[in-house]
């Protein structure tokens, strides 16, 4: 049995042999995140055989890895969080937000830039707002993400939730392919 990680997908790969045919047909499926819960995609339906376990096991691995691409878009497409086209407000690109100190009595500046660390998310406020509490250079800021569209608002805010103690930098990274 094969595992591969791929794309934020966990790929299982097996082979199942045919006794009609005397053959070995491919088994496999792929198993991600998506909006929340565990998803999973089967691919068992495949009119290919082969001669040997081994053939069938890896054409699973490669079938579904194709499978991950196509859901994707492109093969080999990254969509990072810092640049989707649904990350805008007012047709205004909503990604870093700008940094403002935490505690209004502060006499620092507004920050600008993915900088520092992500150490709370408060997503449910508003429909189409979210705000960030970051740690940079010792002190505490607060950002806000507005959105045209509400639902991606909600699935942005349960990411980012996921990614509390990481770089404002690291996240910006992370691919979102499987949300569009």
């Amino acid at each position: 049995m094969a595992y591969v990680v791929y794309r934020e997908h966990i790929i299982i790969s097996t082979a199942r042999y045919d006794e009609s045919s005397g053959q070995w047909k491919l088994k496999a499926c792929a198993i991600w995140q998506g909006n929340g819960t565990e998803r999973v995609e089967f691919f068992d339906n495949s009119p290919e055989i082969f001669s040997r376990f081994e053939d069938a096991e890896e054409a699973g691995v490669e079938y579904s890895k194709n499978w991950v691409d196509d859901k994707a878009g492109k093969v080999g497409s990254r969509m990072e969080l810092r640049n989707p086209p649904l990350m805008i407000c007012y047709g205004i690109p909503n990604w870093p937000p700008v940094w403002k100190p935490a505690n209004p009595r502060d006499d620092k500046p507004t920050l600008q830039g993915e900088i520092g660390v992500l150490k709370y998310v408060l997503g449910q406020s508003s429909g189409n707002t979210c705000f960030l509490l970051i740690e940079h250079n010792g002190g505490g800021n607060i950002g806000s993400l507005l959105f045209d569209d509400a639902s991606f608002c909600q699935q942005i805010g349960k990411i980012l939730e996921t990614c509390t103690g990481r770089t404002i930098k690291e996240i910006g990274n992370l691919d979102l392919s499987h949300l569009l």
